[in-house]
């Protein structure tokens, strides 16, 4: 019998079709997602952040107990926040003990807003999420989740305080510095010339700091300023969370005048660090051989005062005639450090002449363990990171540089002081050859004879560089 192949090819088409209808669907199992019994609420849903107000509660959220699960179940709460429209901006997951509650101030709630990368000043959605768990259970259960919504309002985190004198073309700011302790309260120190003055974060800022009186601030668009009636020296607290000022001023000593006439020929403001002492470096350039130098309260010269014995106080009536003598070694010099220092114990009047070629003095030899013979890179590099010689006691000693460093076992031609990173020539030598510095103060010169300093002693020293007296020494 023959087989009808057209046949056989039209029953597949029906067989399938039966086949099919013998397999029924997967039957998917799906966990139900427990409805939000919580309802997380914000205290308040429109937020603008000041940060004048950084310290104060911004929002708080609060909700209720979540889902009952069973038997036997407990449930671990989990609160965050995220950018409504980037939930790649998202908060630290944590989890909440106690009382069902998460409050925010305003500096966390703009700190969190300014890591995101939003911008300053402007409003932002952000979603609060509450996350109920049963973190142990025989089986799984889905969490139950519930949302709020706030807007957020944000301002500048940049920590920076000005006090701005003056408007437009005429304006001056001085910045202020930030307490560690206290990022509410800004400090100043230093001379305000003549002029009234506001506080602010920018100087472009139509809000600021203004006088409240009393020693309070007051903050707005408008307000009174400050006065300032003539040049002082200034020590100047605010606290911007407590919004109060503490100012006080006194008249500086305005000048020191390097004269070699009635007539001053060089005038340099004074440099304040404090009310009782003053410090200033003048390069030599700026005033010549044989002028003189003094410090006073006036331009005439007038109550003026100058470096006696022993580098005490003294008062004079002419100081075009009884003034402190600018190189009176007969020998050029780099610069001329003076510090005034008027507190009771030491009342001291310090000028010196200094040889300080460069702020980068450095050592190079074949005495230190840290670098290779004589490289002069090598050195540079490791002191560059490490330090250069530096003053370390500028209102007693400016003339005075410092390097603390380690040597090794004697040996080798010693070490001698660079002042630049490719130049051999413009160096400090011993004036003796190979005069060993750990046994007191060995002369020094400047170029000259490539001579080199030869510690014999290893260990860690302090290299003692006096650029007025052109010495060294190395103690411990």
């Amino acid at each position: 019998m023959k087989l009808n192949i057209n046949k056989i090819l039209c029953l597949i088409p029906a067989l399938l079709i039966g086949l099919s209808g013998c397999n029924k669907e997967a039957e998917l199992y799906s966990l139900p997602v427990p409805d939000d019994q919580m309802k997380v609420t914000p205290s308040v849903t429109d937020i603008v952040l000041e940060r004048t107000n950084a310290a104060n509660e911004a929002v708080t959220f609060t909700w209720g107990e979540a889902t009952d699960r069973g038997k036997d179940t407990k449930i671990a709460y989990y609160f965050r926040l995220y950018q409504t429209v980037n939930k790649d901006n998202c908060s630290e997951l944590v989890k909440v003990e106690g009382e069902r509650k998460v409050t925010w101030t305003v500096r966390q709630l703009n700190d969190l807003l300014a890591s995101w990368g939003l911008l300053p000043g402007d409003t932002y959605s952000v979603t609060a999420e509450v996350i109920a768990k049963v973190p142990v259970s025989y089986e799984y259960m889905k969490p139950e989740l519930s949302f709020a919504e706030i807007n957020v309002t944000t301002y500048n985190p940049a920590n920076i305080m000005y006090i701005v004198m003056g408007e437009g073309e005429d304006q001056r700011t001085y910045q202020m510095t930030s307490t560690v302790a206290d990022e509410n309260v800004f400090t100043y120190q230093g001379n305000l010339p003549a002029g009234s003055f506001k506080f602010a974060y920018d100087a472009a800022d139509a809000e600021a700091f203004y006088n409240g009186g009393n020693g309070v601030l007051s903050f707005g668009a408008t307000g009174t300023l400050f006065e300032n009636e003539v040049l002082t020296y200034n020590e100047i607290q605010i606290n911007v969370a407590e919004k109060t000022v503490d100012l006080k001023s006194a008249a500086p000593y305005v000048y020191i005048f390097a004269v070699g006439s009635p007539t001053p020929a060089l005038t340099i403001p004074l440099e304040n660090f404090n009310y009782e002492w003053y410090y200033i470096e003048v390069d030599a350039g700026r005033a010549p051989q044989g002028a003189m130098i003094y410090a006073s309260l006036s331009e005439d010269g007038s109550n003026a005062f100058v470096p006696g014995e022993n580098d005490a106080i003294k008062y004079i009536n002419d100081p075009a005639t009884e003034g402190y003598v600018i190189g009176r070694n007969n020998q050029w010099s780099d610069r001329y450090a003076i510090s005034i220092v008027l507190i009771d114990e030491y009342n001291k009047f310090i000028a010196r002449d200094m040889k300080v070629h460069s702020n980068h003095m450095y050592p190079v030899g074949d005495t230190f363990p840290f670098v290779g013979d004589w490289n002069q890179g090598d050195s540079y590099n490791y002191f560059n990171n490490k330090g250069f010689f530096a003053q370390t006691d500028k209102m007693l000693r400016p003339e005075v540089f410092t390097l603390t460093v380690e040597f090794k076992n004697a040996g080798g031609e010693g070490f001698k002081i660079l002042t630049q990173t490719s130049n051999w020539n413009d160096c400090y030598h011993p004036t003796d050859w190979q005069a060993d510095p750990t046994k007191g103060w060995q002369g020094m010169r400047f170029q000259g004879d490539d001579w080199k300093w030869r510690p014999d002693s290893p260990g860690v020293w302090t290299i003692e560089m006096d650029c007025s007296k052109m010495r060294l020494r190395m103690v411990k």
